[in-house]
């Protein structure tokens, strides 16, 4: 009886750890390229490593939580959650029973971008008239819309590159990181 208290409370706080560590380096992530005025997000770096080694559960936890960190900082509008549960949706569906590589978290990583893009220049344009006023990328929009693109075509492919750009980086610096984490440490913790 005590061995199964103990494998419960080692997962659950493998779990809990992972998802706080996770949230954390999202946030410090995409504070340090805002900080910087990149025009990336990389806030979701370890919210593939995650979905990957944790499960789609503490993914959705990890995507709800970095998302509600960044819009208390000011760095994005919470509606945008949508782009990171996405995120979470596509690597699930691509690391479900797959051994790990990294063609497979860049096909993750694409995905991502893919569904990012499209969501997130819809929701940019139809919500808030195409600038959020919050993220560098705005910059990037503002730019093409001074050289001659319409607000639709400036928010769809600003968005579009930058998020091509940003999630096979992400995704593949997540291969690296999960690679690096021991499989002992997480023998108990897969929780979906």
């Amino acid at each position: 009886m005590k061995e199964v208290n103990t494998a419960e409370h080692q997962r659950g706080s493998v779990l809990v750890l992972g998802i706080v560590l996770a949230v954390i380096a999202n946030t410090a992530l995409a504070w340090a390229v805002h900080w910087l005025a990149i025009p990336l997000f990389l806030d979701s770096l370890f919210t593939f490593v995650v979905v990957r080694r944790l499960g789609l559960v503490p993914g959705v936890i990890v995507a709800i939580a970095t998302n509600a960190a960044l819009a208390i900082l000011s760095l994005v509008l919470f509606p945008f959650v949508i782009c990171h549960l996405l995120t979470v949706l596509g690597a699930w569906l691509v690391f479900r029973r797959r051994s790990s590589s990294l063609s497979l978290f860049l096909a993750a990583g694409g995905l991502s971008a893919l569904t990012n893009g499209i969501f997130g220049s819809l929701l940019s344009y139809f919500v808030f008239q195409g600038v959020a006023v919050l993220n560098p990328i705005d910059n990037l929009v503002l730019g093409l819309v001074f050289t001659g693109q319409s607000m639709l075509g400036a928010v769809f492919w600003g968005g579009m590159v930058t998020n091509f750009v940003d999630k096979l980086l992400t995704s593949g610096a997540a291969f690296f990181v999960s690679q690096g984490i021991k499989p002992s440490f997480l023998a108990n913790a897969k929780s979906s």
